[in-house]
């Protein structure tokens, strides 16, 4: 996942840094668009250089995508005002007083006007993003992007804008539609990314990061880890059971008891959904020791919730209770209301089923004294 995030990060940084292409056009499941969103405000957040404009404004129509990309540009404009009036700094230029003309001139306009803000002499970029989470017409929401031309950017007879030039635009690419039936590729220079953050791309990514010689051994491990817990998720519990043999026998040469802890636990949870009930409770009862001398109240209070699980399932209900009680007592301490609930609801069981086991019970009478 980490190899993933920063290849799109890299290319983002790239585009930015890049001085020939006004737009970076990303190809991706519409799942991952919060997750390009949330990359880009890390980058944001990182870069204290150039100005970022990222809007996750709904795209309904052209229209109303427009009229309210230029309402947020003017909110953020007269918020700059403000800031600059309090520092007793220059004002910044007016904006215009209307943007005439279609959704796609308007934009083009728009984009005009706020790079006409930025200081001389390429001191700042303009980095913004087009980036709807919600996007009603995919095709609308294109055929906008593909006719944007930052006004100023273009002489007559020369549809490419000119380089260098202080605006990086992002743009979600949605339409499987090959690029030499929409807008010539040469017409605005443009940077082409695909991302791909599905299950079978992370697994492939922890795969890669695994079998790289190169990685830390810790990092490997780590990832390792990560792979075990998926296939458990999936059900695969024999690649699951060798994944964490491994990294247990790695945790315990490094004496890494939190993490002895957790390998033990998962692999006891394995050996109990598949109804091995003694080799699970071994293995949760080797896991009291690296707890132990971890002390990590967490790691603690899984195996207790777990040793009571267990012993319910063998019936030996005084034991639960006791686990059962440990559980609530670390769950408060955790500041855990729901899991404190759980557990004194388990406990209160367990404890009405060991005393209704341990209760005396009347004989039956004899057939010859019910006579």
């Amino acid at each position: 996942m980490r190899a993933l995030i920063d290849k799109v990060q890299a290319t983002i940084t790239d585009f930015i840094e890049q001085r020939d292409a006004l737009w970076l056009r990303v190809a991706g499941r519409a799942a991952d668009a919060p997750i390009v969103f949330k990359l880009l405000l890390s980058l944001e957040r990182r870069n204290r250089r150039d100005v970022f404009l990222l809007l996750p404004t709904p795209f309904v129509s052209a229209e109303q995508y427009v009229d309210e990309l230029v309402r947020l540009f003017r909110l953020e404009h007269q918020a700059l005002q403000q800031a600059r009036q309090a520092l007793q700094q220059a004002p910044l230029p007016p904006l215009p007083a209307h943007f005439s003309g279609g959704p796609a001139q308007r934009l083009s306009e728009l984009l005009g006007a706020a790079r006409a803000l930025l200081p001389p002499a390429g001191a700042q970029r303009l980095v913004w993003a087009f980036w709807p989470l919600e996007l009603a017409d995919p095709a609308a929401y294109e055929q906008l992007l593909d006719a944007v031309v930052p006004a100023g950017d273009c002489s007559e007879g020369d549809p490419a804008p000119r380089a260098p030039q202080p605006l990086r635009l992002i743009g979600r690419q949605v339409s499987a539609l090959p690029a030499a039936q929409r807008r010539s590729p040469e017409a605005i220079p443009t940077v082409r990314m695909t991302t791909d953050f599905s299950p079978e791309a992370i697994q492939r990514s922890l795969q890669e990061t695994v079998a790289d010689p190169s990685q830390p051994v810790a990092a490997r491990m780590h990832t390792l880890l990560m792979l075990a817990a998926l296939d458990q998720a999936h059900d695969r519990a024999e690649a699951a059971q060798a994944k964490y043999e491994l990294l247990l026998s790695y945790y315990q040469k490094k004496r890494r008891p939190a993490l002895q802890t957790v390998v033990l636990l998962q692999l006891g949870e394995l050996c109990q959904r598949r109804q091995r009930l003694p080799a699970a409770r071994a293995l949760y009862e080797q896991a009291l020791t690296p707890a132990a001398a971890a002390q990590v109240p967490v790691c603690t209070a899984l195996l207790a919730k777990n040793l009571g699980d267990l012993a319910e399932a063998e019936q030996r209900h005084a034991d639960a209770a006791v686990y059962y009680q440990a559980w609530h007592r670390l769950a408060c301490l955790l500041g855990d209301p729901e899991g404190a609930q759980l557990a004194h609801t388990k406990l209160t069981a367990a404890q009405h089923r060991s005393a209704s086991a341990a209760a005396p019970r009347k004989p039956h009478p004899c057939p010859e004294s019910a006579r």
